[in-house]
């Protein structure tokens, strides 16, 4: 992987594709977030001007979701976390007329969106809603998610199949 210089090109992407599986990949530069967005059989990229306030919604939305003290939260931080999350999803995927409602999306994120579980992302914003974080209307609810680190590694592990023989099970925690 080191000296290989080939990427993978949307052909490649749109084989390895489901009829109901979408991959977004994300490129963050100093004023602009690229988003590009394949399907099996279409193609998208959107352009968004980005400032601090992007990176600050970043931040708002990871704070709460790392905070383990949910019952001492307060009002206002729900309501913070409601509005940035959404504006977070409207930025990321809500302008895609591909994306639809029940799709397994594989995500590739870039810089600070790694550090955010898409899942956790609410899909529209609710009307009137109660202090309570189990009514709100995650992507979680509407999208099957996983991640990688790039279309090319996705491409070249769909390529080799599924190994079977790895019998091992990695994990990190942090306390």
């Amino acid at each position: 992987l080191k000296y290989d210089n080939q990427v993978a090109g949307i052909n490649e992407i749109q084989g390895m594709l489901n009829r109901n599986s979408a991959l977004i990949e994300y490129s963050l530069t100093d004023s602009f977030l690229y988003t590009f967005i394949v399907s099996q059989n279409n193609f998208e990229l959107f352009r968004n001007s980005i400032d601090s306030s992007f990176y600050d919604a970043i931040e708002k939305v990871v704070r709460v979701l790392r905070d383990d003290k949910f019952g001492n939260m307060r009002p206002e931080d729900f309501e913070e976390y409601i509005r940035c999350s959404n504006y977070r999803n409207e930025t990321l995927i809500g302008q895609s007329s591909i994306i639809e409602k029940d799709m397994r999306l594989t995500i590739i994120p870039d810089n600070q969106l790694g550090y955010i579980p898409f899942e956790a992302l609410l899909t529209s914003k609710p009307e009137n809603p109660s202090f309570e974080f189990r009514n709100l209307p995650y992507m979680l609810y509407e999208h099957a998610v996983n991640y990688s680190y790039s279309a090319t590694m996705l491409v070249n592990q769909e390529s080799k199949g599924n190994v079977k023989e790895i019998k091992a099970i990695a994990f990190a925690p942090a306390y």
